[in-house]
């Protein structure tokens, strides 16, 4: 029962942030998370789930880079309040601004076993990401199909 569940968790993942590479006004997209991203935007080294014909044994290595690369990426930084708002404000900004310089790609789903924290994670993130790097964003926002207002 926990195989199929985590079975499912991870097409759901999968299937919401990957499809089939496509081009649009020949540049080429990959639709993530209802989001269409030009492939430069994308990190090279987020997990490809590869099908050999067994689907057990490819779901698991899927599963297992995800999880390694979640690890490496680690989550969007938190506010967090001492009871001092301008200093959290500007520690938050600083941590915030240093991710997205170690993380220059649009944001992708990462897997850390709870898919409440996962989705608000990747929300989060992508904001950030659309403020930080506003030229790419225009980009991104201009293929967008969800109807997200960014």
């Amino acid at each position: 029962m926990k195989a199929k569940a985590i079975y499912s968790l991870l097409m759901f993942v999968f299937l919401h942030s990957v499809s089939a590479q496509t081009n649009i006004e020949s540049v080429p997209v990959q639709n993530i998370e209802g989001f269409i991203v030009p492939v430069e935007f994308l990190d090279p080294s987020y997990p490809v789930l590869k099908n050999t014909g067994n689907n057990d044994v490819d779901l698991k290595l899927f599963q297992t880079q995800l999880r390694i690369y979640s690890k490496e990426t680690g989550k969007f930084p938190n506010y967090i309040s001492t009871g001092d708002p301008e200093k959290d404000y500007i520690d938050f900004v600083e941590e915030k601004n240093n991710f997205l310089l170690r993380h220059p790609y649009f944001p992708q789903m990462l897997f850390t076993g709870n898919n409440k924290l996962d989705l608000l994670n990747f929300e989060l993130w992508y904001k950030a990401w659309f403020e930080f790097y506003p030229e790419k964003a225009k980009q991104v926002t201009g293929y967008h199909k969800k109807g997200r207002s960014e």
